[in-house]
């Protein structure tokens, strides 16, 4: 099995919130389709950001509590890089803004961490008193080579949804989600807004 799928195995487990690192094990003494438990993140996260760069994977922030467990009054900024050769965790300089539900790309040595929830603000509808996520356009953005953080333009939109998602499509980042398509242009620090794929379908079905 190839390096580059073995790494996406541990993305895929470190997404789904879980402080195990599972990967699939493969050679002439073991048997297919197996799995090997790896070394543990240092604290329980969910909703966390995960991206591998140069061969290393790194987990950022995310909330200490289980999911919809008063998470937005539990998040964290923690930056831990994971070396699959050695099997270790390194603790890393801290994300600026604690927040979890962000969406995350890489682009060469630099980690984009965009949006997400950043706190929670209670809301009295007359009857019950509940807690909403409160929502951040915030773009912030790790160099893994210097291990400084920088703070670069917001995504225009702050109405928050969790279930977005960014992907690199030649040099650009783009961030889609149930609500908002946007382009983000990494050199000249400027973000495009696109239309809303949903939209596009529904107007299709009516023409």
């Amino acid at each position: 099995m190839s390096k580059a799928l073995a790494l996406a195995f541990v993305l895929v487990f470190l997404t789904a919130s879980t402080t195990i690192l599972a990967i699939p094990v493969s050679g002439a003494t073991t048997d297919e389709n197996t799995w090997e438990t790896k070394a543990p993140m240092s604290q329980p996260r969910a909703g966390l950001g995960v991206v591998a760069v140069n061969g290393k994977i790194y987990a950022i922030g995310g909330a200490s509590t289980a999911p919809y467990q008063n998470q937005a009054d539990n998040l964290l900024s923690t930056n831990e890089e994971y070396d699959p050769t050695t099997d270790t965790w390194t603790v890393k300089p801290s994300m600026p803004t604690p927040r979890a539900y962000f969406a995350i790309a890489a682009i060469q040595n630099k980690i984009y961490c965009i949006g997400g929830v950043v706190g929670s603000e209670k809301l009295f509808d007359g009857f019950l008193t509940r807690s909403l996520f409160v929502y951040s356009g915030i773009t912030e953005v790790y160099d893994t080579i210097t291990e400084t953080w920088e703070t670069k333009a917001s995504m225009p939109t702050e109405k928050g949804t969790a279930k977005f998602q960014a992907n690199v499509v030649d040099g650009k980042i783009y961030v889609i989600g149930a609500k908002l398509t946007y382009v983000y242009d990494p050199p000249a620090d400027f973000w495009i807004q696109k239309t809303v794929a949903r939209r596009q379908t529904l107007h299709r079905l009516r023409g």
